[in-house]
């Protein structure tokens, strides 16, 4: 891939919206929920991105499997949010993600997958029982899923894409770069939790 095509990815991925034929009716309100809902919270936006950009300092399978178990354990901690089942310590698990995620950037993504595994699901499992408990009266459960499934996927690829621009724009000064960013990320998480 070209270095213009990443940007070119990121513009038209950010540009898309959803071709839906009817308005107004459940399924439109649980895709666009699930949709909406992953972009609304600077938590959720930062926890995903963070997740995409460790995915790129990675090497190997490991740059699938950490958004996969990420995305996955979202899935499963809807689940429990759906059936309203109460999980304690979600919001500290919410910003937790925020705040150890860039840590980890910062660090250069040097922690052992043995330790970074568990915290990405973790992590993902409270971002998902926070979706899942804010599901929308009239929404579709499964649509509502796949739409901030979607979102998840959307962001964590762009945080993908955020490490290979800085990576053609920075060349050199690229670590240094991306541990900046991750710092900021950090920072931001402790702020949100002292809002």
């Amino acid at each position: 891939m070209t270095r213009l095509a990443y940007p070119l990815s990121a513009a038209l991925l950010l540009m898309t919206s959803p071709a839906l034929a009817h308005t107004g009716d459940a399924h439109q309100a649980g895709l666009l929920s699930g949709l909406a809902h992953p972009l609304l919270g600077l938590d959720h936006i930062l926890a995903m991105v963070a997740i995409g950009v460790l995915a790129f300092q990675m090497k190997g399978s490991s740059r699938f499997t950490l958004p996969a178990l990420f995305a996955g354990m979202m899935l499963l901690g809807a689940f429990a949010g759906f059936a309203q089942i109460q999980i304690p310590f979600v919001e500290q698990g919410i910003l937790g993600s925020v705040i150890i995620l860039g840590a980890v950037i910062a660090a250069g993504s040097r922690l052992s997958l043995k330790i970074l595994l568990p915290l990405a699901a973790l992590f993902g499992a409270s971002h998902g029982v926070a979706h899942g408990a804010e599901v929308p009266a009239n929404a579709t459960a499964a649509l509502y899923a796949l739409g901030f499934i979607a979102a998840t996927f959307s962001l964590m690829f762009a945080g993908f894409i955020l490490g290979n621009l800085a990576t053609a724009t920075f060349r050199k000064a690229t670590d240094t770069a991306i541990r900046i960013a991750g710092l900021a990320v950090t920072f931001s998480g402790l702020g949100l939790a002292f809002a």
